[in-house]
Protein backbone atom coordinates (compact mmCIF):
# COMPACT_ATOMS: atom_id res chain seq x y z
CA UNK A 1 0.00 0.00 0.00
CA UNK A 2 0.55 0.93 -0.23
CA UNK A 3 3.56 0.03 -1.49
CA UNK A 4 4.60 -2.53 -0.26
CA UNK A 5 7.43 -2.32 2.00
CA UNK A 6 9.62 -5.29 2.52
CA UNK A 7 10.39 -4.11 6.26
CA UNK A 8 7.03 -4.62 7.32
CA UNK A 9 6.78 -7.75 9.53
CA UNK A 10 5.09 -7.07 12.63
CA UNK A 11 0.92 -7.14 12.52
CA UNK A 12 -1.04 -4.43 12.41
CA UNK A 13 -4.18 -5.95 13.81
CA UNK A 14 -6.21 -8.98 11.65
CA UNK A 15 -4.49 -6.89 8.80
CA UNK A 16 -0.75 -7.74 8.80
CA UNK A 17 1.95 -5.30 7.41
CA UNK A 18 2.72 -8.21 5.19
CA UNK A 19 -0.95 -7.64 3.40
CA UNK A 20 -0.96 -4.24 3.62
CA UNK A 21 2.38 -3.39 2.00
CA UNK A 22 2.96 -0.77 3.96
CA UNK A 23 2.84 2.32 1.68
CA UNK A 24 3.98 4.42 4.75
CA UNK A 25 7.27 2.71 4.68
CA UNK A 26 7.77 3.05 1.27
CA UNK A 27 7.77 6.48 1.18
CA UNK A 28 8.20 7.79 4.35
CA UNK A 29 11.81 6.80 5.21
CA UNK A 30 12.40 3.43 4.00
CA UNK A 31 15.60 3.69 0.97
CA UNK A 32 13.89 0.88 -0.25
CA UNK A 33 10.13 -0.51 -0.87
CA UNK A 34 9.39 -3.93 -0.48
CA UNK A 35 10.16 -6.03 -3.18
CA UNK A 36 7.09 -8.42 -2.99
CA UNK A 37 3.37 -7.56 -3.13
CA UNK A 38 1.05 -10.66 -2.11
CA UNK A 39 -0.21 -12.62 -5.46
CA UNK A 40 -3.50 -10.93 -6.54
CA UNK A 41 -6.62 -12.58 -7.64
CA UNK A 42 -8.03 -12.45 -10.87
CA UNK A 43 -9.98 -9.04 -11.43
CA UNK A 44 -13.95 -8.94 -11.79
CA UNK A 45 -14.84 -6.18 -9.67
CA UNK A 46 -15.24 -2.24 -10.76
CA UNK A 47 -14.29 0.13 -8.13
CA UNK A 48 -17.54 1.40 -6.95
CA UNK A 49 -16.40 4.41 -5.33
CA UNK A 50 -15.85 6.38 -8.79
CA UNK A 51 -18.68 8.88 -9.84
CA UNK A 52 -21.28 7.57 -11.96
CA UNK A 53 -20.45 8.04 -16.20
CA UNK A 54 -23.61 10.64 -16.10
CA UNK A 55 -22.05 12.86 -13.98
CA UNK A 56 -18.53 13.20 -15.60
CA UNK A 57 -19.85 13.94 -19.07
CA UNK A 58 -15.92 14.86 -20.25
CA UNK A 59 -12.78 13.11 -19.65
CA UNK A 60 -10.98 15.06 -17.11
CA UNK A 61 -7.31 15.67 -17.08
CA UNK A 62 -5.56 17.17 -13.82
CA UNK A 63 -1.94 17.85 -12.15
CA UNK A 64 -1.11 16.43 -9.35
CA UNK A 65 1.60 17.05 -7.31
CA UNK A 66 5.01 15.30 -7.58
CA UNK A 67 7.51 15.07 -4.23
CA UNK A 68 6.52 14.81 -0.80
CA UNK A 69 9.58 15.67 1.75
CA UNK A 70 9.18 13.62 5.31
CA UNK A 71 11.72 13.30 8.06
CA UNK A 72 13.93 15.82 5.81
CA UNK A 73 14.12 13.12 2.81
CA UNK A 74 12.84 13.57 -0.67
CA UNK A 75 10.33 11.05 -1.26
CA UNK A 76 9.00 10.91 -5.11
CA UNK A 77 5.64 10.59 -3.64
CA UNK A 78 3.00 11.83 -5.82
CA UNK A 79 -0.16 12.92 -4.28
CA UNK A 80 -3.61 14.79 -5.20
CA UNK A 81 -5.39 16.98 -2.17
CA UNK A 82 -8.88 16.12 -0.90
CA UNK A 83 -11.21 17.31 0.93
CA UNK A 84 -13.63 15.43 3.42
CA UNK A 85 -16.21 17.35 6.02
CA UNK A 86 -14.16 20.18 5.36
CA UNK A 87 -11.08 19.03 5.97
CA UNK A 88 -8.15 18.92 3.53
CA UNK A 89 -5.27 16.25 3.56
CA UNK A 90 -2.70 14.60 0.77
CA UNK A 91 -3.53 11.39 -0.31
CA UNK A 92 -0.61 9.36 -1.96
CA UNK A 93 -1.28 7.83 -5.28
CA UNK A 94 0.22 4.36 -5.10
CA UNK A 95 0.09 2.12 -8.24
CA UNK A 96 1.66 -0.71 -5.62
CA UNK A 97 -1.10 -0.56 -3.17
CA UNK A 98 -3.45 -3.33 -2.36
CA UNK A 99 -5.66 -1.59 -0.36
CA UNK A 100 -6.70 2.15 0.35
CA UNK A 101 -5.56 3.18 3.43
CA UNK A 102 -6.55 6.16 5.85
CA UNK A 103 -4.68 7.42 8.47
CA UNK A 104 -6.36 7.40 12.03
CA UNK A 105 -5.63 10.70 12.64
CA UNK A 106 -7.36 12.02 9.37
CA UNK A 107 -10.60 9.68 10.84
CA UNK A 108 -10.56 11.95 13.64
CA UNK A 109 -10.03 15.06 12.37
CA UNK A 110 -12.61 14.92 9.46
CA UNK A 111 -14.90 12.95 11.58
CA UNK A 112 -15.29 9.56 9.21
CA UNK A 113 -17.30 6.85 10.69
CA UNK A 114 -15.55 3.57 11.25
CA UNK A 115 -16.82 0.00 10.05
CA UNK A 116 -15.71 -2.53 13.10
CA UNK A 117 -13.99 -5.84 12.41
CA UNK A 118 -16.85 -7.94 12.31
CA UNK A 119 -18.57 -5.68 9.61
CA UNK A 120 -15.74 -6.09 7.10
CA UNK A 121 -13.49 -7.61 5.41
CA UNK A 122 -10.68 -7.55 2.89
CA UNK A 123 -9.12 -10.62 0.22
CA UNK A 124 -6.05 -10.12 -0.61
CA UNK A 125 -3.97 -11.48 -3.81
CA UNK A 126 -3.41 -13.97 -2.16
CA UNK A 127 -7.70 -15.34 -2.10
CA UNK A 128 -7.28 -15.09 1.79
CA UNK A 129 -9.80 -13.27 3.33
CA UNK A 130 -9.78 -11.67 6.89
CA UNK A 131 -11.45 -8.99 9.07
CA UNK A 132 -10.10 -5.38 9.45
CA UNK A 133 -11.21 -2.30 10.33
CA UNK A 134 -12.59 0.16 7.80
CA UNK A 135 -13.53 3.52 7.63
CA UNK A 136 -15.95 4.91 4.33
CA UNK A 137 -14.08 7.75 2.89
CA UNK A 138 -16.28 10.11 0.90
CA UNK A 139 -14.49 13.39 -0.33
CA UNK A 140 -13.75 15.57 -3.24
CA UNK A 141 -10.25 15.68 -5.48
CA UNK A 142 -10.62 19.66 -6.31
CA UNK A 143 -10.58 20.08 -10.23
CA UNK A 144 -11.52 16.95 -10.49
CA UNK A 145 -14.37 14.75 -8.48
CA UNK A 146 -15.94 12.10 -5.92
CA UNK A 147 -14.55 9.67 -4.29
CA UNK A 148 -16.18 7.53 -2.28
CA UNK A 149 -14.22 4.19 -1.03
CA UNK A 150 -13.79 2.04 2.09
CA UNK A 151 -10.48 2.52 3.45
CA UNK A 152 -8.13 0.03 5.70
CA UNK A 153 -8.17 2.02 9.41
CA UNK A 154 -3.99 2.58 10.25
CA UNK A 155 -2.80 4.00 13.38
CA UNK A 156 -1.45 7.34 13.27
CA UNK A 157 1.90 7.71 12.03
CA UNK A 158 3.47 11.03 13.41
CA UNK A 159 5.46 11.77 10.23
CA UNK A 160 2.30 11.11 7.69
CA UNK A 161 0.56 13.30 10.54
CA UNK A 162 2.94 16.33 10.20
CA UNK A 163 2.75 16.29 6.38
CA UNK A 164 -0.48 16.21 6.39
CA UNK A 165 -0.78 12.79 4.58
CA UNK A 166 -4.37 11.03 5.67
CA UNK A 167 -4.78 9.03 2.68
CA UNK A 168 -3.36 6.23 0.52
CA UNK A 169 -5.15 5.48 -2.65
CA UNK A 170 -4.89 3.14 -5.85
CA UNK A 171 -5.38 5.53 -8.41
CA UNK A 172 -7.47 2.97 -10.19
CA UNK A 173 -10.18 4.72 -7.99
CA UNK A 174 -9.81 8.00 -9.54
CA UNK A 175 -11.31 6.55 -12.90
CA UNK A 176 -15.02 6.94 -14.22
CA UNK A 177 -16.40 3.49 -14.53
CA UNK A 178 -15.68 2.24 -17.89
CA UNK A 179 -12.83 4.14 -18.03
CA UNK A 180 -9.17 4.01 -18.02
CA UNK A 181 -6.82 6.16 -16.07
CA UNK A 182 -3.41 7.68 -17.39
CA UNK A 183 -0.83 8.84 -15.48
CA UNK A 184 2.23 10.57 -16.83
CA UNK A 185 4.84 10.97 -14.17
CA UNK A 186 7.23 13.01 -15.62
CA UNK A 187 4.38 15.62 -16.65
CA UNK A 188 3.22 15.35 -13.09
CA UNK A 189 -0.41 15.13 -14.79
CA UNK A 190 -3.71 12.49 -14.52
CA UNK A 191 -6.47 12.13 -17.01
CA UNK A 192 -8.92 9.54 -18.10
CA UNK A 193 -9.07 8.01 -21.43
CA UNK A 194 -12.15 6.01 -23.06
CA UNK A 195 -9.69 2.99 -23.47
CA UNK A 196 -6.01 2.24 -23.45
CA UNK A 197 -3.85 2.80 -26.26
CA UNK A 198 -2.98 0.26 -28.66
CA UNK A 199 -0.38 -2.82 -27.00
CA UNK A 200 3.15 -2.38 -28.00
CA UNK A 201 4.30 -5.49 -30.53
CA UNK A 202 5.81 -7.01 -27.72
CA UNK A 203 3.75 -7.16 -24.19
CA UNK A 204 5.38 -4.74 -21.42
CA UNK A 205 2.95 -5.58 -18.47
CA UNK A 206 3.06 -9.17 -17.80
CA UNK A 207 0.65 -9.27 -15.52
CA UNK A 208 -2.46 -7.06 -13.77
CA UNK A 209 -3.49 -8.89 -10.99
CA UNK A 210 -6.46 -6.90 -8.46
CA UNK A 211 -7.45 -7.36 -4.46
CA UNK A 212 -11.25 -6.68 -3.35
CA UNK A 213 -12.27 -4.88 -0.23
CA UNK A 214 -15.80 -4.98 1.09
CA UNK A 215 -17.96 -3.34 3.79
CA UNK A 216 -21.34 -4.21 5.58
CA UNK A 217 -23.93 -3.49 3.03
CA UNK A 218 -22.70 -4.91 0.30
CA UNK A 219 -20.02 -2.27 -0.76
CA UNK A 220 -17.01 -3.14 -3.05
CA UNK A 221 -14.13 -1.31 -3.64
CA UNK A 222 -11.25 -3.28 -6.30
CA UNK A 223 -7.48 -2.38 -6.32
CA UNK A 224 -4.92 -2.96 -9.43
CA UNK A 225 -1.48 -3.61 -9.56
CA UNK A 226 0.66 -4.37 -12.59
CA UNK A 227 3.95 -6.53 -12.75
CA UNK A 228 6.37 -5.72 -15.58
CA UNK A 229 9.28 -7.24 -17.16
CA UNK A 230 12.67 -5.07 -16.51
CA UNK A 231 16.01 -6.28 -17.77
CA UNK A 232 18.38 -6.24 -14.48
CA UNK A 233 22.17 -5.94 -15.47
CA UNK A 234 21.27 -8.03 -18.28
CA UNK A 235 18.81 -10.38 -16.56
CA UNK A 236 14.74 -10.55 -17.54
CA UNK A 237 13.45 -9.83 -13.63
CA UNK A 238 9.69 -9.31 -13.35
CA UNK A 239 9.12 -5.81 -11.02
CA UNK A 240 5.92 -4.17 -9.41
CA UNK A 241 5.04 -0.90 -11.40
CA UNK A 242 5.36 0.94 -7.96
CA UNK A 243 4.63 4.74 -7.35
CA UNK A 244 4.64 4.52 -3.73
CA UNK A 245 8.54 3.09 -3.88
CA UNK A 246 11.67 5.54 -3.60
CA UNK A 247 13.79 3.60 -4.95
CA UNK A 248 13.70 0.29 -7.50
CA UNK A 249 14.64 -3.09 -5.06
CA UNK A 250 15.42 -6.13 -6.57
CA UNK A 251 14.92 -9.46 -4.89
CA UNK A 252 17.56 -11.82 -3.21
CA UNK A 253 17.77 -15.32 -4.98
CA UNK A 254 16.59 -14.10 -8.77
CA UNK A 255 18.51 -13.60 -11.36
CA UNK A 256 19.87 -10.78 -11.29
CA UNK A 257 20.64 -10.86 -7.42
CA UNK A 258 24.00 -12.39 -8.41
CA UNK A 259 25.14 -9.78 -10.46
CA UNK A 260 24.18 -6.94 -8.14
CA UNK A 261 25.34 -8.86 -5.17
CA UNK A 262 28.65 -8.63 -6.66
CA UNK A 263 28.79 -4.74 -6.99
CA UNK A 264 26.87 -3.84 -3.76
CA UNK A 265 28.63 -2.33 -1.28
CA UNK A 266 27.39 -2.34 2.60
CA UNK A 267 24.19 -2.12 3.84
CA UNK A 268 21.52 0.57 5.32
CA UNK A 269 18.52 0.11 7.29
CA UNK A 270 15.35 0.27 5.50
CA UNK A 271 12.38 0.85 7.75
CA UNK A 272 9.78 3.41 9.23
CA UNK A 273 6.58 2.78 10.70
CA UNK A 274 6.52 -0.98 10.22
CA UNK A 275 10.10 -2.28 11.06
CA UNK A 276 13.14 -2.44 9.77
CA UNK A 277 14.99 -4.71 7.75
CA UNK A 278 18.98 -4.46 5.99
CA UNK A 279 18.75 -4.21 2.21
CA UNK A 280 22.14 -3.97 0.50
CA UNK A 281 23.28 -0.65 -1.23
CA UNK A 282 24.44 -0.57 -5.03
CA UNK A 283 26.32 2.61 -5.31
CA UNK A 284 27.68 2.35 -8.98
CA UNK A 285 24.98 2.43 -11.62
CA UNK A 286 22.72 -0.43 -12.49
CA UNK A 287 21.60 -0.99 -16.40
CA UNK A 288 17.72 -1.08 -16.26
CA UNK A 289 15.69 -1.19 -19.89
CA UNK A 290 12.39 -0.96 -18.95
CA UNK A 291 9.77 -0.87 -21.82
CA UNK A 292 12.12 -0.44 -24.51
CA UNK A 293 14.10 2.45 -22.45
CA UNK A 294 17.46 2.29 -21.32
CA UNK A 295 18.41 3.22 -17.89
CA UNK A 296 21.80 3.75 -15.82
CA UNK A 297 20.62 3.70 -11.88
CA UNK A 298 22.32 4.54 -9.18
CA UNK A 299 20.97 3.61 -5.79
CA UNK A 300 19.05 0.46 -6.29
CA UNK A 301 18.97 -1.57 -3.51
CA UNK A 302 18.82 -5.45 -2.90
CA UNK A 303 17.02 -7.08 -0.45
CA UNK A 304 16.72 -10.57 1.05
CA UNK A 305 15.11 -13.26 -0.63
CA UNK A 306 11.07 -14.36 -0.46
CA UNK A 307 9.32 -17.43 -0.81
CA UNK A 308 7.43 -17.55 -4.68
CA UNK A 309 4.17 -17.57 -4.72
CA UNK A 310 1.26 -19.28 -7.22
CA UNK A 311 -0.03 -16.47 -9.07
CA UNK A 312 0.84 -12.77 -9.83
CA UNK A 313 4.82 -13.39 -9.06
CA UNK A 314 7.25 -10.15 -8.43
CA UNK A 315 11.06 -10.16 -7.92
CA UNK A 316 11.06 -6.36 -6.67
CA UNK A 317 9.74 -3.15 -7.23
CA UNK A 318 10.09 -0.96 -10.21
CA UNK A 319 10.27 2.87 -7.74
CA UNK A 320 9.96 6.71 -8.69
CA UNK A 321 13.45 6.92 -9.56
CA UNK A 322 12.85 5.32 -12.90
CA UNK A 323 8.91 5.70 -12.82
CA UNK A 324 9.98 9.57 -12.85
CA UNK A 325 10.53 9.10 -16.65
CA UNK A 326 7.39 6.53 -17.37
CA UNK A 327 3.82 6.69 -17.93
CA UNK A 328 1.27 4.23 -16.71
CA UNK A 329 -2.11 3.85 -18.07
CA UNK A 330 -4.64 1.67 -15.65
CA UNK A 331 -8.02 -0.35 -16.56
CA UNK A 332 -9.84 -3.06 -14.83
CA UNK A 333 -8.15 -5.59 -17.20
CA UNK A 334 -4.99 -3.94 -17.98
CA UNK A 335 -2.20 -2.27 -18.09
CA UNK A 336 -0.02 -0.13 -20.00
CA UNK A 337 3.42 1.38 -19.45
CA UNK A 338 6.35 3.83 -21.63
CA UNK A 339 8.94 5.45 -20.85
CA UNK A 340 11.38 8.14 -22.17
CA UNK A 341 14.74 8.27 -21.64
CA UNK A 342 16.03 10.42 -19.16
CA UNK A 343 17.96 13.80 -20.53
Amino acid sequence: MLCASRAGRASLGPVSVKTLRAAALAVVMAPACAPHCPPPAPHSVRPDAAPPVDAVAQLRTKRFTSGLRLQGRETGAVWVEVEVNGVSTKALLDTGAEFHAVQKWFVEAAGIGVEGEEEAKVTDSAKNSRAASFARVKGTIPDWGAIDTPAVLLPTFEVFEKARVGLILNPLLLASPGRALRLDFAQSEMSELEQLSEPADEPVVLQTCTSVSRMKGGMVVTTLRAVTEVMVAGSATALTIDSGARTTVVAGGTSAASELEAIAKGTETAGGVFGTEEVKVIPEPVALEVAGTRFDVRGVRLAPPEPKRTSCNDEGVLGMDVLKHCVVELSLTDTRLSCRAPR
